[in-house]
């Protein structure tokens, strides 16, 4: 059957909103993101068939026939998950053909945007397209501890380069403490010699027309090295001062994420749900946060022992 025959037998089978219709709907829909695919990647029938069974389930080519012709009007899970892979389409692509189609008939009868068919087909969102909030659904819930613990290893990166760069900040705090103060009592030292010469022509219009004595013109270029060398130290003195900051804004955010985490895992298992293993540099650094009277949400045994 051509593409244009399948688009006409869908056309006439939405005149009737019957269950067994929109079941036979949703097949030949499947179908035809089916054959949409393997034109795209330039397989036969027989190739297709061949792929399926390399993902483990076989389907005839005599079947995948039957099913692009309309012929066949059902289309089972298995095959509908064996199809995507061996099409290297997600399953929901295949059902909600998002990109192809305005719309889907996502329930007999019911009109849905594909993008949105699909979020409530992988779980992001309820039928009546609300976002589903972490502990009311098990999908939701292993959603918002994975980017908990993607959001803390990342945290955890930023902190680790906002720590080294102020250890080697900090390391030469002191010394340019002192070259500092330096600078300042030099500057206070020019600026005196510079300002005695201003009082001592106290007219300004005698101290422009008296040329400046090579003391004085050494003072103003002295001065001028020193302010931009104050500048400088002043820029770094502030640049650690500010790393210190950033490092004790990294932490708190990590103790936030990592309380988070401790509440969401208490919740999963309190509603029965299986609970992700931590990986061990995730529950490394989690036991090597400084706050550990926050963590009674954790297992014994999912931390670890402490050393």
């Amino acid at each position: 059957m051509s593409e244009h025959s399948i688009r006409e037998k869908l056309l006439a089978m939405t005149q009737s909103p019957s269950e067994s219709v929109w079941s036979e709907r949703l097949a030949l829909s499947i179908a035809h993101e089916v054959r949409r695919h393997r034109l795209r990647l330039g397989l036969s029938a027989q190739q297709l068939s061949d792929r399926c069974a390399e993902h483990g389930m076989g389907i005839q080519r005599s079947v995948l026939a039957n099913l692009e012709s309309g012929r066949r009007a059902t289309v089972t899970v298995a095959e509908l998950l064996v199809l995507a892979a061996a099409l290297e389409v997600p399953p929901a692509q295949l059902a909600f053909p998002a990109g192809y189609r305005e719309e889907v008939e996502l329930l007999p009868g019911v009109e849905e945007n594909p993008l949105d068919a699909i979020e409530w087909f992988s779980g992001s969102r309820d039928i009546r397209g609300d976002s589903i909030p972490p502990g009311e659904s098990p999908i939701a819930s292993l959603r918002y501890h994975q980017r908990l613990v993607e959001q803390l290893r990342r945290t955890v990166e930023r902190r680790e380069r906002i720590r080294s760069e102020y250890v080697r900040s900090k390391l030469w705090e002191e010394e340019r403490k002192e070259r500092r103060q330096e600078v300042l009592r030099s500057l206070e030292a020019v600026t005196t010699v510079i300002h005695d010469h201003r009082e001592k022509w106290r007219d300004v219009r005698l101290a422009d027309r008296e040329p400046p004595s090579p003391e004085v013109t050494e003072a103003k270029t002295e001065q001028a090295k020193l302010s931009e060398e104050l500048a400088t130290l002043d820029q770094s003195l502030n640049a650690t001062r500010y790393l210190h900051d950033q490092l004790g804004y990294h932490e708190s955010i990590l103790e936030d994420r990592a309380r988070r985490l401790a509440k969401i895992r208490k919740d999963m298992r309190e509603a029965g749900y299986v609970t992700p293993e931590l990986r061990d540099d995730v529950a490394g650094l989690v036991r090597e946060l400084p706050y550990q009277a926050g963590f009674d949400f954790f297992e014994e045994d999912e931390l670890g022992e402490t050393e």
